[in-house]
């Protein structure tokens, strides 16, 4: 009887050991597929580096650059350099922004419904400022008040986003 049952014990410890080696398989598999994944990543974050860069410049300024090509900085060292230096003035300042108010922005289309009511609508302005590019800013302020009744950050990416998934409406 205990021979019968060291044989049994004997088989279910092959069967665990044949299971370890399945699992450390899947194991190297999901490893590697995870480095694949990275790889992507980065792949991608190159990619929307180089959208954001020609989408800043200017139209007349910008290169046709084959697809699947990535370039990371294309100036020289010294245009980089003077372009740091500006850059470094520029986030000293603060960034440009453009003040409307409600009204003026249900005449352009922008504002399409407000539950605003009609007695405070005149004291009511939205500011927008882009603090670096694909990066915005829309602040709702309520005249008399320092700090905004509003604040939110849009990336250039969620925008587009909702532009994909037919998302027109933003609600504040």
């Amino acid at each position: 009887e205990i021979l019968h049952e060291l044989a049994h014990l004997g088989n279910l410890r092959d069967k665990v050991e044949e299971e370890i080696l399945g699992l450390t398989d899947v194991y190297k598999t999901i490893c590697d597929y995870n480095g694949y994944l990275s790889s992507q990543i980065e792949t991608y974050k190159a990619y929307l580096g180089n959208v954001r860069m020609q989408s800043a410049m200017p139209k007349n300024n910008r290169k046709k650059m084959p697809v699947g090509v990535t370039v990371l900085d294309p100036r020289p060292l010294q245009s980089r350099r003077q372009q740091q230096n500006a850059q470094q003035r520029r986030q000293e300042a603060s960034p440009a922004s453009v003040d409307y108010r409600l009204d003026a922005l249900e005449r352009l289309g922008v504002v399409c419904k407000s539950n605003i009511p009609e007695n405070r609508q005149d004291k009511v302005y939205f500011n927008f400022s882009s603090p670096c590019p694909a990066s915005y800013v829309v602040k709702l302020y309520y005249k008399g008040r320092e700090k905004p009744v509003v604040n939110m950050d849009l990336l250039l990416e969620d925008l587009l986003e909702r532009k994909h998934n037919r998302i027109e409406i933003l609600d504040l």
